[in-house]
C-alpha cells in the first residue's frame, strides 16, 4: 500500500470520521515525524543563522519506506546534539574570551590610576567628605600640605568594567549614596584588538573606585551589581600586575584558538547539513502526509492489511493496477455519492479554468464553460478595451511572458493601405463621430451578450440530456428559449436589420416607401410599444402618389409623393410588424407560467405514484433519496423561473458595460492625446522640441498606467462579471467537488509557501 500511494495520485476517503487524531493507528508515526520535523526547523535555523545557502533537491526524490523512520531520527537526534553542544561550548568560550579581555584593559589601564598623585586626590577628598567638607568630585593637589587628612595606605581600591553609557550615571549615584566618601576614576576603553570576528564591542569603561572601610565595600559592590558592571580582582603590587598581565595575554591566545577550531568543526557540520537539508524536508513531508493517508483507512479484522476507498480517473485505472509489487486489491465500487470533478488541463487551459473554478467547481460531467471562455473572454476583454494599439502593447508583454516562461519559473503598423479591422478612423474627424460609434457600440453589445446568453441557454440543453430529466428538456429549456427568442433574440434580429436595410438615401423597403435617415426605426421605443400593445400606422409615408402630397422623391427614375407621419420611426416597417410581435408576445408570456408550475406539479404526481423522480432531483451522499417536499421544489422554481425572467432584462442591460467601457477607453485615449502629444505637435521651434520631448514622457507614463494597466485591469473585471453572472447563470451549478489527488508535488509547493 505505501507504495501504491507513492506511485498515483487519487482523493481518498475518510473511513475513520468517528475517531479523533489521537484514536487512529499511525498517530505516533505523525509525532515522530513532527518531532523530527522540529529537529530539521532547529537545524535549518542555525544554518541560516550562519548565512549558508541550503542546497536545491530533486523534487521527485522518492518517498522513504517507514523502516528508514529509526535512521533518520538518528541522524537528526545526533546532528542537533553536536549543534546544541558546540553552541553551548562557543557560547561559554565566548563569555570567558570577552571577560579575559576586559580583565587585560583593565590591567592596562589602572596602572595609570594608581599612581601617587590619584592616591593623594583620593585621599584628600574622602577625608574631606568624613569631615564633612566634601569638595568637587575631582580634586587636585591642595596648597595646603599641613591639612588633616587620612593616610593613603588606608585606602582600598575596586577595580571593574562598566558599560560606557551608563558612567555618568554611575559616577552620580556614588557620590550621592556614599556621600563623596568613595573616589571615583573612569577611562574609557580603546578598541579591542583581540576581540574576534563575530563578537561586538559593547564600549565599555575601567573604573577605579577608592575607600576606606569593609562597610563602603559591601555598599560599592552592590551598587556595581546594581548597574551591571563586572569587578575584577586587581593586584596592589605592581610586579603581580604585569605577571598576571603576561598570563592573561597568554590565556588570550589559547582562548582564541579553541574558539576558532570551534567555530570551524560548526561551519563543517553546517555546511554539510545544507548540502541535505532540503531533501530530508522533502522525504520527511512525503512520509508524514502518507502516514495522514494511511490514517484514513480503515484496518481489516485480521490486522494484517488495510482498506481504502479512492476516487481515480477512469483513464489512470489501467496504470493503477500494474507496475507495483504490492499485492494490492482495487474493485471498483458503486456509490451514490457525488465524484470529484476533474478536468486535464495544460499551461494555456488552466488559467481560464481557474477562472471558473472560482465561480464554481463543475458538477460531475455538467457542461464545462472554460473551453467557450477560452474564446469569449479574451473576445469581451477586447471589446472592452477597446484599441488595437493598447492592445498590441499587452500582447507584446504577454508574448514575452510566454517567451521567457522556463526562466521565470526556474507587427509593424503602417498607414498605408485600407484600414484592415475595426472602425475607419476618418470617424474621429468627423463632427458625428460619437452620434455614430454610440449606437453602433450599444446594439454591437446588446448582440454580443444576447449570443452569449442564447448559448449558455443551449449549453444547459446538454446538462438535461446528461440527467435524462425530459420535463426539463419540455418544460424548462423550451420555454425558456421561446421567452429569451422572442423578446431578445427579436430585438438582435432587428438590429441587424436596420443596420442591413435602412440607409441615407430613400428607397423601398420590405415594399413600403423610406424617406431617409429622419424615418430609422426606433428599436427601443419600438419594443416598449410591443410590450404596451399599442397601435401603429403601416409604413413610414400616407397619401402615396397622391396629388395632394406635400413631399417627393426620385427613386430609381421615378417620382413618387407622399406625406410623412409625424412620428414615422415610431411606425411598422414591415410587413405584418404587429401581428408577429402580438404572437412573439403571447409565446414569452406563456412561457412564464410553463417555466413554473409544470415541472413541480408533474414531479409532485411522479411522487404520489410512487416513481423515481427525474434524473438529478433525488441524491444523498449514503444512497437514500431526499424527502420530497411539494413547497421546497414550488419555491426552488419559482425563485429560478423569476431569476430567468428579470436576468434576460438584466443581463442584457448589463452587457452594455461592454459599450460603456469601450467608449471611456477611447474618451481617455482621446483626452491624453489631445490635452498632452497634440500641444507638442502644434508648437514650433526649438521650444516645440524641448516639449515634445517633455510631454512625450507624461504621455507615455499616463497612457501605460491609465490606459493598460488601470483600463485593462477594469476590462478584466467587467469580463470576469459577464461571464461569471451573466452566461455561467444560464447553464452551469458550480456546486460540484473539485478532484484534489493526493500528490507530492503539489505539497511540496505549498510547504514552500508557492500555492495555497
Amino acid at each position: 500500500m505505501m507504495l501504491v500511494i507513492r506511485l498515483y495520485a487519487e482523493v481518498w476517503q475518510e473511513l475513520n470520521a468517528q475517531l479523533n487524531p489521537y484514536q487512529r493507528k499511525f498517530v505516533n508515526e505523525i509525532r515522530r515525524c513532527e518531532e523530527m520535523e522540529r529537529k530539521l526547523h532547529f537545524i535549518e535555523a542555525e544554518v541560516l543563522k550562519d548565512e549558508v545557502e541550503l542546497k536545491d533537491y530533486d523534487e521527485h526524490i522518492p518517498a522513504p519506506p517507514p523502516r528508514s523512520m529509526l535512521e533518520m531520527e538518528t541522524n537528526f537526534e545526533k546532528l542537533e546534539e553536536e549543534l546544541l553542544s558546540i553552541n553551548a561550548s562557543s557560547k561559554q568560550l565566548m563569555k570567558n574570551h570577552i571577560q579575559l579581555n576586559e580583565m587585560k584593559a583593565v590591567l592596562e589601564n589602572v596602572q595609570h590610576l594608581l599612581d601617587a598623585a590619584t592616591k593623594r586626590d583620593a585621599a584628600m577628598s574622602i577625608s574631606e567628605a568624613f569631615k564633612g567638607e566634601a569638595g568637587p568630585f575631582t580634586v587636585g593637589i591642595k596648597s595646603d600640605i599641613e591639612k588633616e587628612r587620612r593616610d593613603e595606605n588606608e585606602l582600598k581600591f575596586i577595580t571593574g568594567v562598566i558599560s560606557r553609557h551608563k558612567v555618568i550615571a554611575f559616577e552620580r549615584f556614588i557620590w550621592r549614596f556614599c556621600r563623596g566618601k568613595v573616589f571615583v576614576r573612569t577611562v574609557d576603553i580603546v578598541e579591542n584588538m583581540d576581540m574576534l570576528e563575530n563578537q561586538k564591542s559593547n564600549d565599555k569603561s575601567v573604573f577605579i573606585l577608592f575607600f576606606s572601610g569593609e562597610q563602603l565595600r559591601t555598599r560599592v559592590k552592590k551598587i556595581c551589581n546594581g548597574f551591571h558592571g563586572t569587578i575584577y580582582n586587581c593586584p596592589e603590587n605592581q610586579n603581580e600586575r604585569a605577571q598576571l598581565l603576561i598570563q592573561i595575554k597568554g590565556q588570550i591566545n589559547d582562548m582564541q584558538s579553541v574558539i576558532s577550531k570551534t567555530l570551524d568543526y560548526r561551519r563543517k557540520i553546517i555546511f554539510a547539513a545544507s548540502l541535505s537539508l532540503k531533501k530530508w524536508a522533502t522525504m520527511l513531508l512525503k512520509l508524514k502526509s502518507i502516514f495522514h493517508i494511511l490514517n484514513m483507512f480503515s484496518v481489516d479484522v485480521t490486522q494484517k492489511c488495510l482498506i481504502a476507498e479512492c476516487w481515480v480517473p477512469t483513464v489512470d485505472l489501467p496504470l493503477d493496477l500494474s507496475g507495483s509489487s504490492v499485492n494490492a486489491v482495487l474493485n471498483e465500487m458503486e456509490t451514490h455519492q457525488m465524484p470529484p470533478t476533474h478536468f486535464k488541463l495544460n499551461k494555456f487551459t488552466q488559467g481560464f479554468q481557474n477562472i471558473v473554478d472560482a465561480y464554481g467547481i463543475a458538477s460531475y460531467r455538467e457542461v464545462n464553460p472554460a473551453p467557450w471562455s477560452i474564446i469569449s473572454f479574451p473576445f469581451l476583454f477586447a471589446v472592452m478595451f477597446g484599441d488595437s494599439g493598447h492592445g498590441i502593447i499587452m500582447f507584446f508583454a504577454a508574448l514575452l511572458l510566454v517567451v521567457f516562461e522556463r526562466k521565470l519559473i526556474s507587427m509593424k503598423i503602417k498607414d498605408e493601405g485600407p484600414y484592415p479591422f475595426g472602425v475607419d478612423p476618418i470617424w474621429n474627424v468627423a463632427k458625428n463621430k460619437l452620434n455614430f460609434l454610440n449606437p453602433l457600440k450599444m446594439k454591437t453589445s446588446v448582440i454580443l451578450g444576447i449570443s452569449q446568453m442564447a448559448f449558455g441557454l443551449i449549453l444547459s440543453l446538454c446538462n438535461h440530456m446528461h440527467n435524462r430529466s425530459l420535463v426539463d428538456v419540455l418544460f424548462v429549456f423550451i420555454p425558456q428559449c421561446f421567452f429569451l427568442s422572442c423578446i431578445f433574440v427579436y430585438l438582435c434580429f432587428m438590429v441587424v436589420l436596420k443596420w442591413i436595410f435602412f440607409y441615407v438615401n430613400p428607397a423601398f423597403i420590405f415594399g413600403r416607401l423610406y424617406p431617409g435617415s429622419n424615418c430609422a426605426p426606433s428599436l427601443l421605443i419600438g419594443l416598449i410599444n410591443m410590450f404596451m400593445l399599442k397601435a401603429r400606422d403601416p409604413g413610414f409615408v400616407h397619401h402615396l402618389n397622391s396629388p395632394n402630397a406635400t413631399a417627393s422623391v426620385v427613386i430609381n427614375n421615378k417620382n413618387y409623393t407622399y406625406d410623412v407621419y409625424d412620428q414615422c420611426y415610431l411606425q411598422q416597417w414591415y410587413p405584418g410588424q404587429g401581428v408577429v410581435e402580438e404572437i412573439l408576445l403571447g409565446l414569452a408570456v406563456i412561457s412564464i407560467p410553463i417555466m413554473l408550475l409544470v415541472k413541480p406539479f408533474y414531479m409532485r404526481s411522479l411522487h404520489n405514484r410512487g416513481l423515481p423522480l427525474p434524473g438529478g432531483h433525488s441524491h444523498g451522499g449514503d444512497g437514500a433519496a431526499e424527502e420530497f417536499s411539494f413547497a421546497d421544489v414550488m419555491v426552488y422554481q419559482a425563485i429560478h423561473t423569476i431569476e430567468f425572467a428579470l436576468g434576460c432584462i438584466s443581463h442584457t442591460a448589463s452587457y452594455l458595460r461592454l459599450w460603456a467601457l469601450s467608449l471611456a477607453h477611447a474618451q481617455l485615449s482621446e483626452v491624453l492625446w489631445d490635452m498632452l502629444l497634440a500641444i507638442g505637435l502644434t508648437m514650433g521651434g526649438w521650444a516645440g522640441s524641448v516639449a515634445i520631448f517633455i510631454l512625450y514622457f507624461f504621455f507615455g507614463v499616463l497612457s501605460v498606467s491609465i490606459l493598460i494597466l488601470m483600463e485593462g485591469l477594469s476590462a478584466f473585471l467587467h469580463a470576469l462579471r459577464l461571464h461569471w453572472v451573466e452566461f455561467n447563470s444560464k447553464f452551469y451549478g458550480g456546486t460540484g467537488v473539485a478532484f484534489e489527488p493526493f500528490y507530492f508535488t503539489r505539497l511540496i509547493r505549498i510547504a514552500e509557501g508557492l500555492e495555497q
